[in-house]
């Protein structure tokens, strides 16, 4: 299975001019993406290139629909992870791994102290601010599931997001559209 890369390495050597059998092992290497990616491309259909493509293409079209199945799967139990929490413990969770703020901005709190407050039970927070922790919960454990890290996970929360229309996800949750934070997490996952 090939590894794949946002972008081709620098200094790679092969265009549509120069690709030989020598640059085989490093096209297995990337995702084609780029100037560079479209000259093979184009060169493969074109009959000019070495065939690099052949086996590359069709692997990624197989691992883009293996990814798909399993990122429905990752779904799923990320929203039964979600569902597993009390309140308090749901705060906790969240600010342990988005912090205070975070959280805070995502169920409209106006203080991460009453994060706090919730979490060591010296408060309840509203219906609609738990549902947006199980949401915020619900994303955590989907981008864990396709294999962010914790830090990687806390950034996309607080990124801004192409599939949002560059708005951050937490953003977007604290506004109740967890549908179109799923698209994005769908998105990033078969990338």
């Amino acid at each position: 299975m090939p590894r794949m890369l946002s972008a081709l390495p620098p200094g790679f050597p092969c265009d549509a001019n120069t690709c030989s059998d020598n640059d085989a092992p490093r096209l297995r290497l990337v995702a084609f993406r780029g100037p560079i990616a479209d000259a093979h491309f184009r060169a493969y259909f074109r009959g000019t290139c070495k065939g690099h493509f052949r086996g590359y293409t069709r692997i990624t079209m197989e691992t883009i629909t293996q990814r798909t199945a399993d990122v429905e799967g990752v779904l799923k139990n990320a929203h039964r992870q979600a569902w597993e929490f009390e309140p308090p413990e749901l705060a906790g969770f969240l600010a342990d791994r988005l912090g205070r703020p975070t959280v805070a901005r995502l169920t409209g709190a106006t203080s991460p102290n009453s994060v706090t407050k919730w979490r060591l039970r010296k408060a309840v927070p509203e219906r609609r601010r738990v549902d947006r922790m199980r949401d915020a919960a619900m994303v955590y454990f989907s981008l864990s599931g396709i294999g962010l890290s914790e830090v990687n996970a806390e950034q996309w929360f607080r990124g801004a997001n192409p599939v949002l229309g560059f708005r951050m996800p937490v953003d977007v949750l604290a506004d109740g559209d967890l549908k179109s934070v799923i698209d994005a997490v769908r998105n990033h996952a078969t990338e």
